[in-house]
């Protein structure tokens, strides 16, 4: 059986994809797939699988034909032997039940909205309470930690939002999607490295001092919403912070500044390139928070990448530097330090290795006082950094939305 399909490359094609998955997960038992790839650029994918005892065990083998730009151009459906045992089936009728089921789907873009709770951890301070920004929800996961203040501790928080989705593999995919994304948004208001959890087996200090055992990173047993929290049901509101253009981490549990919301706002209305831009620098960004303490260099460099990601969303910023003496008083007033960031620091980096915030150095951290290369290196490490996030900084209060009356 050859069906032609004829879809176009786009979210049509991808949405028809999703809910042939989502047929395919329902039906067979077992599947497997492999690409091949011609000459002209075209490729094919061929499926095989082996459907439940309602098929009598049945295995069918599809093969989705694809053009040189990505047109779904149709699906080749035949069967791999005889059914094993239970009733006859005519497998024709039945592969094209499932063809007809993802076109009408995907056609009629049926979705379901379910409830998704995506948790992520970072090291600081326990997060002051739950914040809302349209529809989504960021609380601590963890309520009773005994010291929400300390500085090096692990915590998790809970994203919490709504998904348009096919069925609960779908939803899995869309949640993952959307909360990474919201992630490196989140990172870079809040300064802090907000990851997903992680697999990895590591060493443990036990409580008594005395041994060391390997366990897997991760909590247990953090209930999952079936419908959106209340305002105010589980946790109370946090406070917001200092402004957000104050460097530097301040004492107390972890706060939201004030203007967090208005930026995401004035985000919402930007054209998709722009958003685009500032995701990536906003990831960009994290990226950099996650090598901070072991590669402060390389930390500094994709802070500088972030700001060469969103130069280019500014007509009248002819590079870097520019960009920097728009939004960066401070850079502004040294030339020798924007030449210094994007020279000796992110090209020096990316493209000969350097490291020049001395992590090949020694790490003379209990002397009392320092060699005059180690004081002017930790002065420079902090200005750099200081400078890099007030441009970023004032780029995000620059667009963000008046304040609702």
């Amino acid at each position: 059986m050859k069906r032609s399909l004829s879809i176009a490359n786009g979210p049509k094609q991808q949405l028809f994809l999703a809910y042939l998955n989502s047929e395919f997960a329902k039906r067979a038992v077992r599947s497997q797939a492999a690409l091949g790839v011609t000459a002209d650029g075209s490729f094919s994918t061929t499926v095989h699988t082996v459907f439940g005892e309602n098929f009598g065990q049945l295995e069918l083998q599809w093969v989705f034909d694809t053009s040189s730009t990505g047109e779904l151009i149709s699906v080749e459906v035949s069967p791999i032997g005889e059914a094993i045992y239970g009733p006859v089936v005519d497998w024709e009728n039945a592969a094209q039940d499932i063809v007809n089921s993802a076109l009408l789907s995907a056609f009629n873009e049926r979705r379901t909205r379910t409830v998704r709770r995506q948790i992520l951890y970072y090291i600081g301070p326990q997060l002051d309470g739950e914040y809302w920004f349209r529809g989504v929800r960021l609380a601590p996961a963890m309520l009773d930690d005994p010291f929400p203040a300390l500085l090096n501790a692990e915590r998790v928080v809970a994203l919490d939002f709504e998904v348009d989705s096919i069925d609960e593999r779908d939803a899995s995919y869309l949640a993952s999607e959307f909360s990474r994304r919201l992630a490196a948004r989140f990172s870079l208001l809040l300064d802090v490295d907000l990851y997903e959890y992680t697999g990895e087996q590591v060493w443990v200090l036990l409580p008594e001092g005395s041994r060391s055992e390997r366990f897997s990173r991760g909590v247990f047993n953090v209930p999952v919403p079936t419908s959106m929290p209340g305002k105010g049901n589980i946790c109370g509101a946090g406070a917001w912070g200092s402004a957000i253009a104050t460097y530097g981490r301040t004492t107390g549990t972890l706060k939201m500044p004030p203007e967090a919301r208005r930026i995401l706002r004035g985000l919402d209305g930007l054209a998709e390139p722009v958003k685009d831009a500032f995701d990536g620098a906003a990831r960009m960004y994290q990226i950099g928070l996650s090598l901070f303490q072991r590669f402060p260099s390389a930390a500094l460099a994709y802070r500088v990448a972030s700001i060469d990601a969103l130069q280019q969303t500014e007509p009248d910023c002819n590079g870097f530097s520019e960009f920097m003496r728009k939004y960066s008083p401070q850079a502004a007033a040294d030339p020798k330090m924007l030449d210094y960031l994007h020279s000796d620091i992110r090209s020096s980096h990316f493209h000969a290795g350097k490291f020049d915030l001395g992590e090949f150095s020694a790490q003379r951290h209990m002397d009392i006082v320092s060699d005059p290369d180690t004081a002017h290196r930790s002065l420079l490490r902090y200005r750099c950094f200081e400078v890099t996030r007030e441009a970023l900084v004032n780029w995000m209060v620059s667009i963000a939305a008046p304040p609702c009356s």
